[in-house]
């Protein structure tokens, strides 16, 4: 099993919306192969600090996953070329 951990910061006063733009990307990375739990969380001390927490089955599953754009269409890494 691979857990990733991940702390990214919003502008302020933008919370709401990136939440808003989250939920599909959060619902679409749930349903990836290999993906055991997928979930974003707005820190309570303040309102720019994000959580990501994401299980996945092995490390290979999440490189694929982060190559690829979600079924959301939210990007997730870089693209690469073939």
């Amino acid at each position: 099993m691979l857990i990733v951990e991940c702390t990214y910061r919003c502008k302020p006063g933008t919370r709401d919306q990136l939440l808003a733009i989250v939920k599909p990307n959060v619902e679409g990375s749930r349903k990836e192969k290999g993906n055991i739990s997928y979930t974003q969380y707005p820190s309570p001390e303040n309102d720019v600090d994000m959580f990501v927490f994401e299980k996945w089955e092995n490390p290979e599953v999440f490189r694929q996953s982060f190559l690829c754009a979600s079924p959301s269409g939210f990007q997730r890494g870089p693209k690469t070329s073939s």
